[in-house]
Formats: structure tokens, sequence, C-alpha cells
């Protein structure tokens, strides 16, 4: 049995560490799409797994989806589980080809499970099931067919198709209660995904956060004990400019579930850090560790990074990267505001390397996921640091670049107003 403790947060990570860079021009051009397999693709950290004489299963950290093969359909299991288990061990993200149309819902847990094609560590590729083998089970009805494929086109579909699929599945008056919690909480992420990497700020971006919202709220009708849902709501009431609102979300869930101290202190940490508050952002991480010792994990360092750049101490925020690249390693954005502290002091030539990593990781993840303009975006604007840093380093004597870390999340992260669609405080 593979199975990693998730750090705090680890699951269901948020928005602000999975979300590239938000609110993109609507000039810009998203990138290709990768190539059609027929299939598509999930990544992530692997969380769970197992692999006996019959089976091979996977999951993902902050993934409701279930990914699985029959033993005796690979050709070679034990390298498929080697790469499972070595991207938990080392924090690696695991990229999953899967057959979104051989889905089929767990009536207890709310997961769906499909096929694995084939699975991706790095460069190194292993065939999951052939494309010849007919793994798919015949759903029960029309609600867990479209709900299934839903789930199935969840990060990788068209976001109004999957909508139309979770709409249907919704409109089942006798859908059990953990599919519909299922459905509710990934229209929710997807309306959210399309907002903020489609979307540039405004009305319409709003208007999706909003829908987001309304789903999180009922999830939490449904489930008022899972703490998840409660996280969903207060980030909405965050990206809708309901600072305060959201702030006092993060304060109970923190007094109704002690455990969550940990993602409850980086999400006001950040809400202070959006607000221009720096000191504060500081003292709520400062405040956790001396609630409950050191923290790790690429979240807890990676917002206290962010935050001491902030502040201008450039020297301890790289510090605080380094400390979570160790944790996860091919984290892109931790690369590029890194190199935009190593720029700061001076370190040009560890800061290039660090730009030039980044815009390798982002290069590849643009082949894993959906095009999104604000992928494009964080693409261009990681070669124009780049080309900064070079132009630097090339200068006689080397000149000190004015490389901005403020560039990226520029719009997502700038003090917004409350949206107008939200009734009044």
């Amino acid at each position: 049995m593979l199975m990693t403790s998730p750090r705090p947060g680890a699951a269901g990570a948020l928005f602000a560490l999975l979300v590239l860079i938000n609110g993109a021009a609507r000039a810009e051009t998203a990138p290709a799409a990768p190539p059609a397999l027929g299939v598509v693709v999930a990544s992530g950290i692997v969380a769970e797994g197992d692999k006996d004489s019959s089976l091979i299963w996977i999951t993902l950290g902050g993934s409701d989806l279930r990914f699985e093969t029959p033993t005796e359909a690979v050709q070679n299991p034990d390298g498929l589980f080697a790469a499972a288990k070595q991207s938990a061990d080392k924090r690696l993200r695991l990229t999953i080809t899967y057959d979104p149309d051989s889905g089929f819902m767990d009536p207890a847990t709310g997961k769906a499970t499909f096929a694995i094609r084939q699975v991706r560590l790095g460069d190194k590729t292993i065939a999951g099931a052939g494309a010849d083998a007919d793994l798919r089970r015949t759903p029960a009805s029309p609600a867990e067919a479209a709900l299934a494929r839903a789930l199935g086109l969840s990060e990788e579909g068209d976001p109004k198709a999957v909508r139309v699929d979770l709409t249907t599945a919704l409109a089942d008056p006798d859908l059990p209660t953990a599919w519909r919690i299922s459905a509710l909480k990934t229209r929710a992420s997807v309306d959210e995904a399309n907002a903020e990497g489609d979307l540039p700020a405004g009305p319409d971006r709003d208007r999706l956060l909003l829908s987001a919202l309304e789903d999180n709220r009922a999830w939490v009708k449904l489930a008022p004990d899972d703490a998840d849902a409660a996280l969903g709501v207060a980030a909405n009431l965050e990206e809708l400019g309901a600072y305060d609102d959201a702030l006092g979300a993060y304060r109970a869930m923190r007094a109704k579930w002690p455990d969550e101290d940990y993602r409850s202190a980086i999400r006001i940490g950040a809400v202070f850090r959006t607000r221009g508050q720096y000191d504060r952002a500081l003292a709520e991480l400062d405040n956790l560790v001396a609630r409950k010792g050191a923290q790790s994990g690429m979240k807890f360092h990676y917002n206290r990074g962010r935050t001491l750049s902030k502040l201008g101490r450039h020297l301890d925020a790289v510090k605080e990267f380094d400390a979570g690249l160790k944790d996860q390693p091919d984290y892109a954005w931790a690369k590029a505001y890194r190199a935009c502290d190593l720029a700061a002091v001076g370190r040009l030539d560890e800061a290039l390397a660090d730009q030039t990593s980044a815009a390798a990781i982002l290069a590849r993840w643009a082949g894993e996921q959906r095009p999104t303009l604000t992928m494009a975006r964080g693409i261009r604007q990681v070669a124009e640091v780049a080309d900064q840093l070079r132009q630097a380093k090339s200068a006689k004597p080397p000149a000190k670049p004015i490389v901005g870390c403020d560039i990226y999340f520029d719009d997502f992260e700038k003090t917004r107003d409350r949206s107008p669609m939200l009734p009044s405080p």
C-alpha cells in the first residue's frame, strides 16, 4: 500500500497556488492545444495508491478522481507503480492519461474512477492499459453517466460542456447525496478555473465566481462538517473582494476545525498581503509557527517567501523558496519568484537559471492541461523576465536589473473593490 500523509492543506490546494496567472488580456493568444489522443490528462502529486496481482490504482492530491488499470493489462506494472511512488515520495507531479468515457461513480464517496492509459513522470513515460482494452463500465443512470463524464473532463474539457453535464446530473432528484456534493464542488471548481483562467477582471469573471460561491454554499448545507466546503466559500469571498467577510470565514473555519489552523493562517496571511498589509501577513504566518511549531511544505514556504519579498527581505525570501522547493522541486512559480529575489541582490547567474527552469516547467504544464489565456500570459511574462536578466548579465559592468515580482498574478493579487454583485455587508 502506498500512502503519503499530505501536509496540512496539500489536498484541495487553493487557487493562489494552483492557478498560474489571472486576468489575462483578451488580445493574448492561448497556447496550442495538447496533442489529441482521444483521452485527457490529470497532473498532480500522488496522494494514495496500491498495486496487487489484479489491480493498480492511484489518486492525486486535491482531486476527487481515482485512476485504475488491471495489472495484467499493463506491460510494466512495476514501473508504473514505481513512478507513482516516486511522485509521492519526492513530491513530483505525475501526469496520468486516461479515458474520460471509462468513468463510473462510487455511490458512497462520490468519487469517479477512470481507466489509466499511461503515466508520465518528468521525461519517463510508462504505458497503461492499451487502447484496445475496453475498461469501461456501464453507468446505472443517465445522471451517473453525465456526472462521471463531467468529472473526467473537468480539468481538460470545454468548461461550458462540462457545466452542462453537471447541471444535467444535479437536475436528477434521486441523485445520491455524495454525488450531488461532487457535482456541486466540481461545478464551482470549473467556474473558478474558467473565471481565473480565461477572463479578465470584470463583470463576466465576477458572475462565474458568484456562481461558484452559490454552489459552494449549497455544498456547505449538504456537508456542514466538511472543512473543504467552508474553505471554498471563504476563497470565493476573497476572490470577489469581500476581504473582511473572507477573513471572518477563515477565522470561523479555524475555530470550528482546529486542525485547519494551517490552511486558515495561510489564507488569512494571503488576504493581508493582497491588501498591502505585509507586516500583518508575516505575523499571521509567524504566529502559526508559535502556536504549532515549525511548519513545512510548499504552501507555507511559498507564501512566507512572497510576503518577505514584499517587505524587501530578499535573502530571507530566497531561503523560504529554497525550503519549499526541497518539498516540491518542480513548482515553477516558486522558481520564478526566487529568481526575482536573487536578481534583487545581484545574483544574476542563479536568477537566470531559476527563470530558465521555470520556463521549461511552464512549457511542460502547457502541454498537460487545457490551454488558457492566463497560461499564455504566464509563459510570456517568464520569457520577458529572462530577457531582462540576460541583458543585465551582458552589460559592462553587469547591471542590476529591474525585475519586479509583482508582474506575476498582478491582476489577481491587486486589492480590488468588493464586487457589486455581492449584497452589502
